[in-house]
């Protein structure tokens, strides 16, 4: 039996934030990538507990900041429990 084979420019180990970017950013500059990753099967849902402004601003430079905003859960209370000298 044969291994299928493909080419690509760049090989991208983790397919976590920067390793994604890293991708997109090849993929829009005509660079082809291949991620690979140790995790065995697909995230369905996020793990991200927040954007930050500055990744809405690079999303925003990519195209997709709107729906960013639209499909992302919006956060409408934040509530401390921090007590001085305790957490």
């Amino acid at each position: 039996m044969t291994t299928p084979t493909s080419k690509c420019d760049v090989l991208i180990v983790g397919a976590g934030p920067a390793g994604m970017m890293l991708a997109t950013w090849m993929a829009r500059m005509g660079i082809t990538t291949r991620i690979v990753d140790k995790r065995g099967s697909k995230i369905y849902a996020g793990q991200a507990d927040g954007l930050q402004l500055r990744s809405l601003e690079i999303f925003d430079s990519f195209g997709f900041a709107d729906r960013a905003v639209k499909e992302a859960n919006h956060l409408l209370e934040v509530r401390s429990l921090y007590t001085y000298g305790m957490m």
